[in-house]
């Protein structure tokens, strides 16, 4: 077996890479989160508003002559929560992946001890 492919280089390249995922990972939210970085625009929804029109003619009977928007939550807000949720769990997944990285790394690196009780003859 090639030197380069030992369990041991194999574990600390597993570690390193699991550990800088980590790293970075955390690094990007908390540069989404402190507004130093933003977060990848995956959504742009529509704000919710509503008509204030319907809800008199529902009450009075009268249909008003013009409709009466209200924005109940802006464009803008919706989408940045949403955009910020998504880059939060992405960046949740992928810190998983560098533990996953890490812990398999770290099995690599730790000897196998076999203690032996009694002799098989």
């Amino acid at each position: 077996m090639p030197k380069f492919l030992s369990e041991k280089v194999t574990g600390y390249l597993l570690l390193i890479t699991g550990l800088l995922t980590i790293g970075l990972s955390s690094f990007s939210i908390y540069q989404v989160f402190t507004k130093k970085a933003k977060p990848v625009e995956l959504f742009n929804s529509p704000g919710i508003s509503i008509d204030l029109s319907q809800a008199v003619y529902s009450q009075t009977g009268v249909k008003p002559k013009e409709a009466v928007k209200t924005e109940i939550m802006s464009a803008e807000t919706i989408n940045t929560i949403s955009n910020i949720s998504f880059h939060y769990f992405l960046m949740s997944f992928l810190v998983m992946v560098g533990f996953k990285l890490s812990t398999l790394g770290i099995q690599l690196l730790r000897p196998i001890n076999v203690e032996v009780k009694s002799k098989i003859t």
